[in-house]
Formats: C-alpha cells, structure tokens, sequence
C-alpha cells in the first residue's frame, strides 16, 4: 500500500484551499443570459412571470406554454388561508447570469418575505422568512405549485425502504423512484427533490434540509394534490397549531425543466465513449499496430469512435483526481498526445471515495468526510482503504484545483464523476451540514454546494477549455447539479434492485424491475434536458443482460453502452457488444446525413404505426422524411414469442425494403412490416424503398 512517503512533498500543502477557479458570471453555452422586463424573467426556452398578486411567481412558461395553473405561492394558514393587507417588490443588483428580487407580503402581525435568485439555467433559490411583529398563530404553512393537469402525467422523488445491502453500498437510506401520477391524492414525508412533469417538461422542487419543520404527521410534509384541472405540489412547513415569536426562516428552490437544450443526433453521438482501465493498457493494446503503420487506435478513430475513457487504473489510487507517479505521468501524456493525433479526446475517471492514505486524505479526512460514514475496504483493482466525500467548501476547493491541474499539464477533454452530482445526507457540522434540534442532529442534503461544485466544473470544461465533456455516473436525477453534465451515465442501480429483488436465474422481463413510465420519467432525458447512456452490465442475471438494457433503452431513444469496443475483441468483447456497436455505428452515419427526427411509443405521430401485438410489444423509430428511410426499435417485453406488425405510410404498391441490424427476421408485404420477436427480445431494424437502396 502506498503510503504519503511516495509523494512529493509540497502535494501535502493545502495551496487549493479558497481557490476561486470557475466562481465567475460567465454564461458558458448552451445556456443564454438572462432577459429582464417589468413583468417577466426570461431564460432559454423559460419565462417566469411577475406580478403584486403572487408571493413568488405569478407563472411559469416552459417551452412556449403555460406550465402552471395559477402562482407559485407560500400560504399562511390560521384554519383557513390568510388574506394579505398589501405587498412590495425590490429588485437587487443583477446581472446576465442572474437575477435577484425580494418580495414581501404584509398580513396582520406578521411579514411574509421571500427573497429569490434565479440563475441562468433556470435554478431558483427562495429563503422564506416569517418576521413577526408580535406573537401570531399558524395552523399551516404551505409552499402550492398548481401545475396544468396535462403537464403531470408523471413524478419522481426519493423513497424510503431500500434495501440495507443497497445502503451499505451508497451509505443513503434513500433511492430515487418514478411513477405513473395517480388520479388521487398522495402524501409522504421530506424528501430533498421532487419532480413533476411528462415525457416532455416539468419542474422540480428541492430543499436542502427539513430542518426545523414543524408538523404533527410527518408523513404529510409533502402532498401531491389531484384536482379537476390541475395537480398542486403542497409542501408543508407547518402543519400543526403554532405560536411564533421569532423569525422562522427555511431555504428551498425550484427549476423547470428541460434545463437546456436536448443535443440534437449528431451532437449525442459525440458523447459517445469506449472504455480502457489504464494508459497504459491503451499503448499496450490500442497501440498496437494493426501493420507496421496503422494501431488499433488508428482503426477505432477510422470508424467512429469519438473519445476514449480512462477509468480506475490511470494513477495510483482509483478515483483520486490526479497521480503523482512520473512514469504514470508520462503514460497519460502520450495517450492524450496519440489520441489528439486522431481526432479523438480523453476522459478520466474520477471518484468519489478519497483514498485514506492520499495526501489529501490523511491531512483533510475529517473535513472531507460525508457522515454518518466508514472506512471501506476496497478489494477490488488495488487493495486500499477509502472514504466517501460530499461537496463542501473544502472537498470543492480541493477537486476544483486539481482537475485544472490535469487540464493544464495532460491536456484532458473531460472527466467521468462517479457520483458526484448525487446530493446525499450529511451530519458533519466540521463542514457546515447537519443541524442540532432537541439533541438530534438532522442532516443536510448539499443541494447548492453540489451545484456549485458542478457548476465550477462545467466552467473548466466549458470556458477554460472549450468542447469539453463531464459525464455524471449517478441514477438520481437533481436538476440543479445536473444541469452542468454533458451526459448521464445510468442503469448501475438496477444491479443493485435486481440483486435484492431477484434470484440470480429468475427470467422476468425487465419492465418489471423498471417500469416504463419511470423511464420516461427519470431516465428519457428530452423532459429534463439531459442525455444519458445506459450502462449494459457484463456477468449479470439474465433481467438486466445487455440485450434486455437495449431493448428498453433504444425505444426510449437512448443507446446502451459497450464497455469495450470490438476493436479490442476478441478477449472482452461478446455478441451484445458487436450490435451495440453496429447501432453506435448506424447512429453515427444517420447523424451524418440529414435531418432525422425521433418518433417514440409514447407520442407516435409519425408515419409508422404498431399494428400488433398487444402493449407488451413498443415500436419507437429514428424517421428521415426526404430519404423515406426509417430505422425501427422494437421490443417485445412478454415472456413468449410474438409476431409484431408495423404499417409503413405509403403508396399502395411502394416497395420497401427490410434490412435487421440484429439478428431479428423481417419481411415487407406491400405497406405492411412483419416482424419476428423473441420472448423479451428486440429487433433494430432498417427500412427503406426498394428505389433508394444504399
């Protein structure tokens, strides 16, 4: 084991410490500075309405339409709703990446305030303060978003209940989980982030903590509210009677979403990334030369491949963000160098866990340290011992410092965070979080300084360096830290569900470890502005086997993810991966010819249609009207095999053409698409005219 002898030094000093890299107003694209009128704040694609009637906005538009049904509003009650006598509206200093107001609301005794910043990409922060003037009595305090009935069809939160093998795992209780919006009211208790919304838009409320929350049932901090026209968000503050005397303030924020704009095909597919555990297995393998002049390297950028992944292996300990090894150095400089050569970047892996015997780890442990946690023993790549870091003042400082350090000295593209964007429960009080109440201390949840931490990221990516990437590895969707990922990488946690729910031979389709609806809730990416990849897992149980990811991630218009490329076949790559690669290389050569839009199962309006089966068969497909050719996803979620019929939109007497990509059998009669489908199988499948063959 390593130990801090093997290092420099100076690598001890906390030199980082209070750095100000990526804290700055610049707007990096694709976001746009903020637009302010009298009555509105306009962002990209977002427009928050003002008005004297509303304690915080009078509406939200997303996307051109009306989201909500009436105001964002924080509601005081004394058995009914109180009546305020009259209200003021101040307007701080602002900029083009943000935007500050304070709003006061007057009622009989008592202040309402509420004090809001919004940022460029449409996060929202509000403190709320009560301020007496004397002694008042609340039965209820609420925050109502009412949201059109059409636009929640959908929502997601944290759940309790996971099981404790999961726990160990995330050091968290909690997971999150997405639902189809039932016609009733639901209640449940505090939960950090909540979304509601459909397959096309939404908006997520979040507080750090619940913290000094007063209710009598604390399985009614949070309603959901079904109404005739409308379904309102209720989050309640207070929900008992109470006397107040003093001040009672608490922090919360919402964001609408899509965040930004959801990359178009070409632009997705540039996202798209191979897998080598180090440098130097690149030099050794990629390297290689096919002849005495052309590498697998060479090969790989020749057809497609965009960028490459470094991950656990690259430096001395997995997940630390930098090596002080000089040949290690010197590796990782000349894979970036040959890799520049041919057009492709390179992304690192880096970590959550900081390593015990680390620098930084043994002088700064106690600062860095999400509690309540342990030291783990990690067995697997390197024998070593490691803790699991949140974002604070201290850990962001750190990581901030010494990504710029891999920019400037090894010329990175991008980096892959494993879990850093997740907002998890914190008590260390050495950084801030947690808060002592009648001798508990009730966790914190570091919403903003997650975001902030990504969001100085993104500047270094963005800013610094230009066209960068950031990946963020992590399953919970919090808006306001993902905003700053180019791309998601998801799907790890079903391993963990599977594992827990299911025998290791139990053969069910896996939409009944993940539901549809929570794909298209959590997962799609077009409602809430971030692309993804789903991760197919080598070696697992047969329900989450790479051709079960695909068959539910390509309908949704996500494609699953090799590890390997076949470029490193035949040693680790298998069937699975050869059409993974064909699709990412169909994908590739789609994007690169003309326009083709997106048609999915749950929005057909397209030229194709699903004659048959039953809804255990979803068709969604990739459609370019001017070449009338189509590329079809089609899974097949029964426990038997089936027979699946698409009508294709033409002429009578139109002679098309079918051509599988997998190893699916097909055949066209007349406007008719007759497909054979396996018991929980899939087909990707390309049609086109006879007239227009390739």
């Amino acid at each position: 084991m390593l130990t801090t002898s093997s290092y420099a030094k100076d690598a001890i000093k906390n030199e980082w410490l209070g750095n100000k890299i990526g804290i700055t107003d610049d707007v990096p694209e694709p976001f746009a500075p903020i637009e302010i009128s009298n009555k509105s704040i306009r962002l990209w694609k977002k427009e928050f309405l003002l008005s004297a009637r509303a304690s915080v906005f009078d509406n939200i538009n997303i996307l051109g339409k009306q989201f909500l049904s009436g105001p964002v509003e924080v509601k005081p009650y004394n058995k009914k709703v109180l009546t305020p006598l009259r209200s003021s509206e101040t307007w701080r200093k602002n900029s083009l990446s943000s935007f500050h107001f304070i709003k006061k609301t007057f009622y009989e005794g008592f202040i309402l305030e509420n004090t809001v910043k919004v940022e460029y990409d449409g996060f929202v922060s509000v403190t709320t303060n009560i301020i007496p003037e004397k002694q008042i009595e609340l039965t209820h305090l609420s925050i109502e978003i009412p949201i059109k009935k059409s636009f929640a069809t959908l929502y997601s939160h944290y759940f309790l209940g996971t099981p404790l093998e999961v726990r160990k795992v995330f050091g968290n209780k909690n997971d999150f989980k997405g639902y189809l919006m039932p016609d009733k009211d639901i209640a449940f208790e505090f939960s950090p982030a909540v979304w509601i919304g459909n397959e096309e838009m939404g908006i997520e409320w979040f507080s750090d903590t619940n913290a000094g929350w007063i209710l009598e049932n604390k399985e009614k901090a949070i309603e959901i509210i079904a109404g005739k026209e409308n379904t309102t968000l209720k989050i309640n503050l207070i929900y008992k009677s109470t006397s107040l005397k003093q001040a009672f303030v608490f922090h919360w924020g919402i964001m609408p979403t899509p965040v930004k704009p959801f990359p178009d095909l070409k632009n997705y597919i540039q996202l798209y990334t191979a897998q080598e555990d180090s440098a130097e297995h690149i030099i050794n393998k990629w390297l290689f030369p096919i002849d005495k002049e052309y590498s697998k390297l060479d090969e790989a950028a020749k057809t497609g491949l965009k960028s490459i992944l470094i991950h656990q292996l690259w430096n001395e300990f997995p997940g630390y963000p930098g090596t002080f090894d000089e040949k290690k150095k010197a590796l990782l400089k000349k894979v970036v160098n040959e890799a520049h050569k041919r057009g492709l970047k390179v992304i690192l892996y880096i970590g959550k866990d900081m390593p015990v015997d680390s620098p930084e780890g043994k002088k700064m442990m106690k600062s860095f340290i999400k509690e309540p946690s342990h030291i783990r023993k990690r067995k697997a790549l390197r024998k070593y011992k490691s803790f699991t870091t949140d974002a604070n003042r201290f850990y962001n400082d750190f990581l901030i410092y010494k990504v710029k350090i891999l920019i400037d000295e090894f010329n990175i593209d991008g980096i892959m965070l494993d879990g850093h964007n997740m907002v998890v429960p914190c008590i260390n009080q050495r950084h801030g979080h947690g808060t002592k109440i009648n001798g508990t201390v009730i966790p914190v949840y570091p919403i903003s300084e997650t975001r902030e931490l990504m969001k100085r990221l993104y500047w270094l990516f963005h800013v610094y360096k230009q066209n960068g990437i950031i990946i963020a590895h992590a399953e919970t969707p919090f808006l306001p830290s993902l905003s700053f990922a180019d791309l998601r990488w998801v799907g790890e946690g079903l391993v963990w569900r599977w594992r827990n729910q299911y025998s290791a031979s139990e053969n069910k389709p896996i939409t009944q470890l993940l539901p549809l609806e929570e794909f298209r809730g959590i997962y799609a990416g077009y409602n809430l502005g971030i692309p993804l990849i789903f991760l197919a897992k080598p070696k697992v149980g047969p329900m989450i086997a790479k051709d079960r990811i695909s068959s539910i991630s390509l309908i949704h218009g996500v494609l699953p993810r090799f590890q390997y490329p076949p470029l490193t076949c035949p040693e680790k790559c298998d069937d699975q991966d050869k059409i993974i690669w064909e699709i990412y290389r169909n994908w590739l050569d789609m994007s690169e010819n003309g326009k083709w839009e997106f048609y999915p199962y749950w929005n057909n309006k397209g030229p194709l249609k699903m004659l048959a089966p039953n809804n255990n068969a979803k068709l969604s497909y990739h459609y370019n009207d001017k070449k009338d050719e189509a590329v079809l996803y089609i899974s097949n979620f029964d426990l038997k095999d089936t027979r699946a019929v698409v009508s294709v939109n033409g002429k009578d007497g139109d002679n098309w053409i079918c051509s599988p990509i997998t190893d699916t059998l097909c055949k066209i009669n007349k406007n008719q698409l007759e497909v054979a489908l396996k018991a929980m199988g899939y087909g990707v499948i390309k049609i086109r005219k006879a007239a227009k063959l390739l």
